[in-house]
């Protein structure tokens, strides 16, 4: 097998989009629960009970939450402090948790990582018994529709099931390492591991800068992370084809020869591998037997 990827190109065209595709499928969506601290940073808030008066600072727990909790008609106004040095324009404010109990706020990445362990003992065999592309396929659309969820429905149970959904579909961070691995020559397996893990390391690097430098509010950033969570959704659907290895190793010899060919002529090879082509492992499986 990896003759035959040598002479399909090597570390090719095909691999580097392999490579930028499932780097991206790892770390798409993660920006949601690795940075779930900044989404729902407390804020502070101003305060007035009269329109003809200015807002001044107020705490919520002194000042707001007493008065909503009291059910009596009240004047009282407040708005999100945007002079404040921590100001984020996050899910706190959107979703106005002021007075939602930090218990009920942090259960969203609480279940979020107990449907993750879950999964892990559900669909553990998966990317062995149906393959790589397959499981990618299934559980990154999955995947995909938890990230619109957050980003789009604004509310407290919405947002729960959102991050129910991103934990149950976890096995789509973990597949890409082996994928990738089974994509591209030997040599390179120990280097598109290590690109993987640093990208998903570099988030919340990415996230500090994002908001220090560039907007204070969440959501162009994760929107643009969840377009490209998408463009690599659809590329690994359309385009990746299945670890040619996986294939080989269920005995699906001629599936395994076309998904090499199809690696070949993204990388400009022009020499196909033939239908009856007997690969290495294949002889030895046949000594041994």
């Amino acid at each position: 097998m990896e003759k035959a990827i040598a002479q399909m190109g090597g570390f090719g065209r095909f691999q580097w989009l392999a490579a930028v595709t499932l780097i991206i499928a790892k770390n798409g969506g993660i920006y949601f629960y690795y940075a779930f601290a900044f989404l729902t940073l407390e804020q502070m808030y101003q305060c007035r009970y009269d329109t003809s008066s200015p807002f001044t600072s107020c705490q919520a727990e002194t000042d707001i939450c007493p008065v909503l909790a009291s059910g009596l008609p009240t004047s009282l106004e407040y708005q999100v402090d945007t002079s404040y040095a921590y100001y984020l324009n996050n899910w706190y404010a959107e979703m106005d948790l002021v007075c939602v109990s930090k218990v009920k706020t942090n259960s969203m990445i609480s279940i979020h990582y107990i449907f993750y362990g879950i999964s892990g003992i559900l669909f553990f065999s998966m990317t062995d018994r149906i393959g790589r592309k397959p499981t990618m396929t299934i559980m990154y659309g999955i995947h995909s529709i938890g990230q619109y969820l957050l980003l789009f429905v604004p509310t407290y149970s919405a947002r729960l099931i959102g991050l129910m959904i991103l934990g149950f579909s976890q096995l789509k961070n973990t597949v890409p390492y082996v994928y990738l691995a089974e994509l591209v020559p030997a040599k390179y397996e120990t280097a598109m591991s290590a690109s993987i893990t640093s990208f998903d390391c570099a988030t919340a690097a990415v996230v500090c800068l994002y908001f220090i430098t560039i907007s204070r509010d969440w959501f162009p950033l994760f929107f643009a992370m969840t377009l490209l969570s998408t463009l690599s959704y659809l590329t690994i659907v359309f385009i990746l084809p299945e670890s040619p290895i996986w294939l080989l190793n269920k005995g699906r010899t001629a599936d395994a020869i076309a998904a090499l060919n199809k690696i070949g002529r993204y990388n400009g090879v022009e020499k196909q591998i033939p239908a009856d082509a007997v690969f290495l492992e294949t002889k030895e499986l046949m000594t041994t037997t």
